[in-house]
């Protein structure tokens, strides 16, 4: 199975990735897992877990739950490119403006190097700075039509290889 076809995955290993997640998120995860029909002995270990929690652990059960789904162990970087790459698609389908979805991947990714996620910041800053701007409108006609070519880059690119 696909990570991204799997309810509310890439929400939790972006936040993770970021370090924003809450041990109460991977619970709530095994619990809807379940209720979708899934099954697992560390994800039924998981879905009952009571507080207080332990995050390390928490984290294990996770990570031996996802095994045992068969689904693909997703580094932070993996779930930095897989969240960024939700957010780019957003953007392009129309359900993320382009100024929304600008911030969110410049909050996010300004340091990241080796990927088109680096400009991020240039593009939300495009929106008030006037330098920004020059520097953007070179290649398009609105800042919205830079931001929306940039998340088309970000969609082709590929996760996994992260």
């Amino acid at each position: 199975m696909n990570p991204e076809d799997f309810p509310d995955l890439v929400s939790l290993v972006y936040a993770r990735a970021r370090g924003l997640d809450r041990a109460e998120q991977y619970v709530e995860w095994a619990q809807r897992a379940l209720e979708l029909g899934f099954d697992g002995k560390n994800l039924i270990r998981l879905a009952v877990a009571d507080p207080p929690l332990w995050m390390p652990a928490v984290r294990e059960l996770f990570e031996a739950a996802l095994s045992e789904l068969e689904l693909p162990a997703i580094t932070d970087r993996q779930a930095l490119l897989l969240g960024a790459h939700q957010t780019a698609r957003g953007i392009v389908e129309g359900r993320i403006t382009p100024a929304a979805g600008a911030a969110e991947l410049a909050a996010a990714f300004s340091p990241f190097e080796g990927v088109p996620l680096d400009a991020w910041w240039q593009l939300d800053e495009a929106y008030w700075c006037e330098y920004c701007r020059s520097v953007i409108l070179q290649d398009a006609l609105s800042v919205d039509e830079a931001v929306i070519s940039q998340a088309r880059k970000l969609v082709d690119l590929d996760w996994r290889v992260a």
